[in-house]
């Protein structure tokens, strides 16, 4: 897939964890993503945002950003090979650097670190359609393949509103039907982004699917 022409400065990253209101603009404590650095290489990174100990606290004043803190769990060169490499190819600074947990935060350290120079970062809703992971992940061999880059993925605000009011809608279903905390999952197919699908695990409204064209 081609770089994006428009607006190529901006790194992507899938929210992998749950939305919360305390992880600064952030929003979710954990994101991932894979993306190409300057000079080529291929990266995929992620991070947590960990509340802040009180330890944390005397030890790293100066990354104090609102109530978490930047850990990086992952990072490692993505590969045109087979190696595993996770483990054969990891990057000196995973599970090796602290930071601010906050976009600006977040993207100063790859640029510094990574040999990038990312304008921003931005952390897409559920339902934009962006994994990091393939999703024929396990079936092809190189691990160039295995990823959906976020510094190529084009995002389609207005696809991803038309898919929560659907969500939405689907959720006042399961209301109207006297469920007080309605219970379904939303996505997007990983081969079809413009299929949306929802499964009801309540009322027996069963598995529908939609299209967001």
């Amino acid at each position: 897939m081609e770089r994006r022409p428009e607006d190529a400065r901006v790194l992507y990253f899938e929210g992998a964890g749950m939305w919360l209101d305390d992880c600064n603009d952030v929003g979710n404590p954990r994101i991932r993503s894979a993306f190409t650095a300057d000079d080529g290489k291929r990266y995929y990174m992620e991070i947590h945002g960990n509340p802040y100990s009180q330890e944390w606290r005397k030890s790293y004043p100066d990354l104090c950003k609102g109530e978490r803190i930047a850990w990086l769990d992952s990072c490692h060169e993505i590969t045109n090979s087979t190696d595993d490499d996770a483990n054969v190819n990891r990057h000196d600074i995973d599970r090796n650097l602290l930071f601010p947990y906050t976009l600006d935060g977040i993207c100063e350290a790859i640029n510094k670190h990574l040999n990038c120079s990312f304008e921003r970062v931005v952390v897409l809703p559920d339902l934009s359609g962006y994994r990091v992971f393939a999703s024929n992940w396990q079936s092809v061999e190189r691990n160039v393949d295995k990823y959906i880059y976020g510094d190529e993925f084009v995002f389609d605000p207005e696809t991803t509103a038309k898919a929560e009011r659907i969500k939405d809608q689907e959720e006042q279903k399961q209301r109207g039907m006297g469920e007080k905390h309605p219970c379904l999952s939303a996505y997007r197919d990983a081969d079809d982004p413009l299929l949306l699908h929802i499964d009801h695990f309540r009322q027996g409204l069963g598995k529908l699917t939609f299209r967001l064209d």
